[in-house]
């Protein structure tokens, strides 16, 4: 047993309210009305931060995948981790620099925050993507009660049943039996979430619902598919129709889990979380006025949307510009239900607790770290970057050349101030290295391999991509 203790100062008695993360994959940071989007309808959501606190200046600790799910998990940064890059990374040979060796799951030697919640008397659930290793490394050998449709792989072959279960071995969502023929798999992990909710003992309960939407392959069901369709022209893609429309049955599953809250008399004790782990593809959805997309440390690729709900307890109708990053849920939850934090282990977020529960003002005062030694294909090769107050220096190691943008006066990146403002871009890039050398981070080193010359090679590239190419897209709308 963990040694837990209350908090001082924050709450007068420890409430344990359950605790919900709903985690989309790939979601990006305007993919709600709420957040300004014009296409797709999301009236649930919607309603969702009307009740609850949103918060418009959070970040994602990685671009893309496992890095970020790593780091919700440990409350540390991706780089002192290790895991960088989505597990287990593309294997792309030809470029000028190459990749570190990464682990391929935790540290077993870390608390987990599923672990910490449940020596502290929660019952917890997983239900959805894991990607952060396979067996003895499952979301149950890391503190989780109940692990469903979780498993080392990233997306899943198919959104319709048997989602892949078909012989492929790597993008098969397991583990998740039964189903029916047309079956959606964002409606099915919903309805499990649900099912535990039903089977809930005394205990509070921690669920991670990590949806595989709205990753690739691009799929959506024909009832949803026919609400965009009449958008699709020479300006709007049939694959963005796809996407809005599982933007669109994702909103409907957020509906049916809080209503079913409300109906099972939870909702006042439940704090529901919802967020990405990277931003958006900016091929697929609309990041603007944010620069690119996921991959990138751009602020396409990394701002998240992020709205909370506890209904007496989140303040509602609220905006908050505090920067909060992924690494901030560990020591934020274990504040919220009246634990200290855990002393033998580092941690490298922040407790936003008090902005989330209204005991203190925003602040922009925070500096942010984020560090991608990874070709995420071709075209977005090894970055750095640190974001302090709102300025923001983005460091290439191919060219080390570095980009600095005053977020506030250019929150999409346009201007490039590093040369007009040399003394500003020292002290960043000072800072983002005594960083780098704190956590011990990994570099990309010089390919010895590497030819200048235009080569007729094409990086090769796993099955399991997480980078999302849209040649792999499906547009899939049949029930």
């Amino acid at each position: 047993m963990i040694s837990l203790f209350l908090a001082a100062g924050v709450l007068t008695a420890p409430i344990r309210p359950n605790i919900i993360i709903l985690l989309i994959d790939d979601l990006g940071w305007k993919d709600f009305g709420v957040l300004g989007s014009s296409v797709y309808k999301t009236p649930n959501i919607d309603r969702f931060a009307a009740e609850g606190t949103r918060f418009s200046q959070s970040y994602a600790a990685a671009s893309v995948c496992s890095p970020t799910r790593a780091s919700l998990f440990s409350g540390q940064y991706p780089a002192r981790l290790g895991i960088t890059d989505w597990l287990p990374g593309a294997d792309i040979r030809t470029q000028k620099l190459v990749s570190p060796q990464m682990p391929e799951h935790l540290d077993p030697k870390l608390v987990t925050l599923p672990e910490a919640l449940r020596d502290a008397g929660y019952t917890t659930w997983n239900v959805g993507k894991w990607h952060l290793g396979a067996d003895p490394y499952s979301p149950t050998a890391n503190g989780f009660d109940v692990n469903i449709a979780g498993n080392e792989t990233g997306q899943p072959t198919s959104y319709f049943y048997p989602y892949g279960n078909d012989g492929n071995d790597y993008n098969r969502v397991r583990p998740l039996s039964g189903g029916r023929p047309g079956e959606y798999l964002t409606d099915r992990l919903t309805d499990e979430a649900i099912g535990l909710i039903d089977r809930k003992d005394g205990r509070p309960f921690f669920l991670q619902l990590s949806h595989y939407t709205v990753h690739m392959p691009l799929e959506a069901k024909a009832s949803d598919f026919a609400k965009y369709e009449s958008l699709v022209g020479k300006d709007f893609a049939k694959r963005r129709a796809t996407y809005a429309a599982m933007v669109d049955n994702l909103d409907q599953n957020v509906g049916k889990l809080m209503s079913h809250l409300r109906d099972r008399g939870l909702d006042n004790d439940t704090l529901v979380f919802i967020t990405s782990d990277n931003g958006g593809l900016h091929d697929v959805t609309d990041n603007k006025p944010l620069r690119l997309g996921k991959g990138y440390l751009y602020e396409g690729g990394i701002r998240t949307p992020l709205i909370a709900r506890w209904p007496g307890r989140v303040p509602s109708g609220k905006v908050s510009v505090s920067p909060v990053s992924t690494i901030d849920y560990y020591s934020t939850l274990l504040e919220t239900v009246g634990l200290a934090p855990i002393r033998s282990q580092l941690q490298d977020g922040v407790s936003f607790a008090p902005q989330l529960l209204g005991k203190a003002r925003t602040t922009k005062e925070r500096t942010l770290y984020w560090h991608y030694p990874h070709y995420h294909t071709v075209q977005r090769p090894p970055a750095s970057a640190i974001r302090k107050g709102n300025l923001k220096l983005v460091h290439w190691y191919e060219t080390d050349k570095d980009e600095v943008y005053d977020l506030e006066k250019d929150p999409g990146e346009t201007r490039d101030l590093s040369e007009e403002n040399p003394s500003l871009r020292m002290s960043l890039r000072n800072d983002l290295d005594h960083w780098l050398i704190k956590v011990r981070a990994k570099f990309a080193t010089p390919n010895p391999k590497f030819r200048t010359e235009k080569t007729a090679q094409i990086p090769r590239v796993s099955v399991g991509d997480c980078s999302c190419r849209l040649s792999i897209y499906r547009d899939q709308i049949s029930e």
